[in-house]
């Protein structure tokens, strides 16, 4: 399991400990109310809201599904968080009529209405042009043809490959930063490059899917075992150059 994985769980695990305890220390039996439960409920939902996106952001091993959305849906998950966890605490603390418990239920509702229909304005239509085209398959497919977030996928399998802990790995610190340079590139693909309509038919953009299929071939040949420090530094050499090849490409777009 690796790092950031654990510290997502840990992180979780402390933070339901927490919404448990707090209240029952806070709260003495004979002031509890009949809705007590309910709300350390909703606030176990939530957290599992904010640490399931979180987890996923942190994780090594999950490929981004919907590319630059994930920034903007990230904002939108922990705005509603906070906005649902604090109006809770407020109605809890300051009305404890029945009446402000129906309009407080009612204000969730429609909060949490909101947050389904901006997940699916946002992530859906993200998701389902991804998954329109021809699949990713563990094989080479030809780099023609490619968008940026098929070349993603394959720069993010080699990530999680090199990542993976190798008993007797002599050469940490070039996989080390073979992976920084490659998650530069596949962050530079992802929310400069995915989305724009007809970019798989330019010269420049057929250009640059072919290097990063045959960079990924070549870092898929690398054993971190002599000579590969030599490969490992060609193919960060090249990742950087592919880095500025983006921008360019980016760049030239921009201007039009």
């Amino acid at each position: 399991m690796s790092t950031p994985r654990i510290v997502t769980i840990i992180g979780f695990l402390a933070t339901i400990v927490a919404i448990v305890l707090v209240p029952l220390i806070l709260i003495p039996v004979p002031d509890r109310s009949q809705y007590f439960w309910c709300r350390i409920a909703w606030a176990v939902f939530l957290a599992v809201l904010v640490w399931a996106f979180a987890g996923n952001q942190f994780s090594r091993t999950a490929i981004p599904s919907f590319g630059g959305v994930l920034p903007a849906y990230g904002v939108v998950v922990f705005f509603y968080a906070g906005f649902s966890f604090a109006l809770m605490v407020a109605f809890a603390w300051f009305d404890h009529s029945q009446s402000g418990n129906r309009v407080h239920i009612a204000v969730q509702v429609i909060g949490t209405t909101v947050l389904v229909i901006v997940s699916a304005l946002l992530v859906l239509p993200a998701y389902f042009s991804r998954h329109s085209g021809s699949s990713v398959h563990n094989d080479w497919p030809t780099a023609v043809g490619m968008s940026p977030f098929q070349l993603a996928a394959q720069i993010r399998s080699q990530e999680d490959r090199l990542a993976t802990p190798q008993r007797g790995l002599l050469f940490a610190d070039a996989e080390r930063h073979t992976c920084q340079s490659l998650k530069t590139l596949r962050e530079n693909l992802l929310y400069s490059l995915d989305g724009i309509e007809g970019i798989e038919r330019t010269p420049a953009y057929a250009e640059l899917s072919d290097r990063v299929s045959r960079l990924c071939q070549d870092l898929s040949a690398v054993t971190f075992a002599p000579p590969a420090p030599g490969a490992i530094e060609d193919s960060i050499t090249e990742t950087q150059d592919l880095v500025r090849t983006v921008a360019a490409i980016c760049k030239s777009l921009t201007r039009r």
